[in-house]
């Protein structure tokens, strides 16, 4: 599977067409947290997203919860490696900054 980003995620078209993948399925995922937030985010909510049925999912994520360990896996993968300093308060600093410029691409990972 790809490396998905929360900025790679949510740009692509969801519906009835092609086959259904985790991919897909994180990528409705993201685009309900980012429409509606993540409260709203139900396998019945991302199922209808992709025009499929609600148990198709279960092939592709466990649970409601998966599909949040997938979410926040792609934030991860998204932030930026900070290399090692001699100063940990440079290198905090650095881990902070690269976490911020995160979120600040993309608000809705932070709701």
């Amino acid at each position: 599977m790809e490396n998905l980003t929360p900025q790679k995620l949510g740009k692509g078209r969801v519906g009835k067409t092609g086959r259904l993948t985790r991919e897909r399925v994180v990528n409705a995922g993201w685009q309900v947290v980012r429409e509606e937030g993540i409260e709203r985010l139900t396998m019945a909510r991302v199922a209808e997203k992709l025009g499929s049925a609600v148990m198709s999912l279960y092939h592709h994520v466990r649970d409601r919860d998966d599909l949040i360990d997938a979410l926040l896996e792609a934030v991860a993968d998204g932030l930026p490696d900070i290399p090692m300093q001699s100063d940990p308060i440079e290198e905090l600093m650095s881990v902070f900054s690269g976490i911020y410029e995160t979120f600040r691409k993309d608000p809705s990972i932070a709701k």
